[in-house]
């Protein structure tokens, strides 16, 4: 692909602060944008360079990055726009914690949203002299839900001249400016209190709450004209939506890092697709603007790769070897496999790690560079071990992790001892046949180890669990057909593990046959 032949314009979804910002941030940088917001999103004062689509709700999204094609719907019509990237940057959605049994919101208890609005409404403060503000107390809090509750309880003591009480099990501060706000908390009077449980009584004129303080060894009560509820950050619940018209993973609590340390801040599985502030994880401030800052030097780079760099075809094709079966679509970790007569396979949005080819029936799909031929040369050279009783281990190691740590060691570290290896992109693109060929050579490998990074730190996101898997399925079909399954193992690694790797290599080492 070359200059002049994608388009720069960054789709930037949400109608919120962080959307606002992170078009902002992208428009003073010279990069074109577009914005899908709600009927009811208002315009901040942006410059030039920003397009407005109110209303719009994004349907199908297709391609890879520097030309995607996606449908729109806003006003009762479909319709395509293109975009270089794309990046949700939807805010979070704000939930109250459960409250204590017996307790039920009212006009003395209420949410931290809904107090809010009472406290600092239109109507002006209403008379206080104390607010306790409950938190959750099962230690689950973030540090963006405490950024929240400390800016409210600083607020109303500062505007409403009333003295907190904050009960929690743990102050969360790790973040930019939130040991500030604590200590403004505390300079004005307020109260932390670390409870394990507490009851909620409500009468006419005040709310208390009873609980047995752990330090002290007695039973405390207070007394507070309100009771707030804090609030967590859930996901918006557009983002199972997104999620699945742009195939992009979620983690447990449906945030759209995925719990993968290698895609923060801004990253996720598919190239060209970003999120940033509360669509990536529960973020404060200052992460939603290192998200933004991010993301937008992460746009400028992947428009300079663009144009700067080589995209030649990933996988090789064979069709006569096809059965057009949609596997390679479904594993396809990237969205960078897209379906017409045949599977088409997007060299900017495919990142290389093989699992596609790895997972084709008919085998008609090869990584280029590491075709089943060329996997096997490398280890042509292979001689039986002059030294009786040595057992040679033919390593597979994903060049990310386990490769550079054997790269690394001297050619006498015990961790080489006997070892052969061959480096591959990503553990998930062995296949079951390249196993089995390894082991089908007794005279001359004695072990295989398939070494993988750990989970969590897979760049392709899913190629250590598919590796694992791959090598249980093997040991279960060794032992059914008699032969040795303690032949072939797998271990998780990472590229500064090296005493840890060489323990478990010698280990499988002993306990081969």
């Amino acid at each position: 692909m070359k200059l002049g032949e994608y388009d720069k314009t960054v789709l930037v979804i949400g109608g919120g602060p962080t959307a606002w910002e992170m078009s902002r941030s992208l428009a003073q940088d010279g990069i074109p944008v577009m914005v899908a917001a709600p009927d009811d999103a208002e315009r901040a004062d942006m410059p030039s360079g920003v397009e407005w689509i109110l209303g719009a709700q994004v349907t199908d999204v297709i391609g890879q990055v520097g030309d995607f094609a996606v449908w729109l719907k806003a006003g009762g019509k479909r319709f395509e726009r293109r975009a270089g990237a794309i990046i949700l940057a939807l805010d979070a959605n704000r939930q109250p914690g459960v409250l204590p049994a017996g307790a039920a919101f009212g006009e003395r208890i209420r949410a931290m949203t809904e107090a809010e609005d009472v406290l600092f409404g239109r109507q002006g403060h209403p008379s206080l002299r104390r607010v306790i503000v409950l938190d959750r107390l099962d230690g689950l809090s973030t540090a963006a839900s405490h950024e929240r509750l400390l800016r409210f309880a600083v607020r109303v003591q500062e505007e409403c001249n009333a003295t907190v009480y904050v009960l929690t099990s743990q102050v969360k501060v790790a973040s930019i400016g939130l040991e500030i706000l604590y200590g403004r908390l505390r300079d004005g009077g307020g109260l932390v209190v670390k409870p394990d449980a507490v009851q909620v009584e409500t009468g006419d004129d005040a709310v208390r709450i009873r609980f047995r303080d752990t330090v002290l060894d007695e039973d405390v009560v207070l007394e507070a004209d309100m009771l707030v509820a804090a609030e967590d950050e859930a996901p918006s619940p557009e983002l199972e939506r997104l999620a699945g018209v742009l195939r992009i993973e979620r983690d447990k609590q449906g945030f759209l890092q995925a719990d993968n340390v290698l895609r923060r801040p801004c990253l996720t599985n598919r190239r060209g697709v970003l999120s940033v502030g509360s669509s990536a994880a529960p973020s404060t401030q200052w992460d939603t603007e290192q998200g933004v800052t991010a993301a937008t030097v992460e746009i400028r780079e992947l428009y300079r790769w663009i144009e700067e760099e080589d995209h030649p075809d990933t996988i090789l094709y064979n069709r006569d070897f096809c059965a057009f079966c949609l596997t390679c679509f479904r594993v396809c970790p990237h969205g960078a496999i897209h379906f017409t007569d045949r599977p088409n396979f997007l060299p900017l949005a495919c990142q290389r790690c093989g699992l596609c080819a790895a997972a084709c029936p008919g085998e008609a799909l090869e990584l280029v560079g590491y075709e089943k031929e060329t996997f096997f040369k490398t280890l042509s050279s292979l001689k039986p071990l002059d030294v009786e009783g040595s057992k040679r281990i033919v390593a597979i190691a994903c060049t990310k992790s386990a490769g550079r740590v054997l790269n690394a060691a001297p050619a006498d570290a015990e961790i080489r001892k006997g070892l052969a290896w061959v480096e591959v992109q990503c553990a998930g693109t062995i296949r079951t046949t390249s196993l089995l060929r390894l082991l089908a050579r007794p005279g001359l490998v004695d072990g295989v180890l398939v070494l993988a990074c750990h989970n969590g730190n897979c760049r392709s996101g899913t190629g250590t669990v598919v590796a694992k898997n791959l090598v249980e399925s093997v040991k279960v079909l060794l032992k059914a057909i008699g032969a040795d399954p303690g032949r072939i193992g797998y271990i998780s690694t990472a590229a500064n593990d090296e005493v840890e790797l060489a323990r478990q290599i010698t280990a499988f080492r002993d306990g081969l046959r």
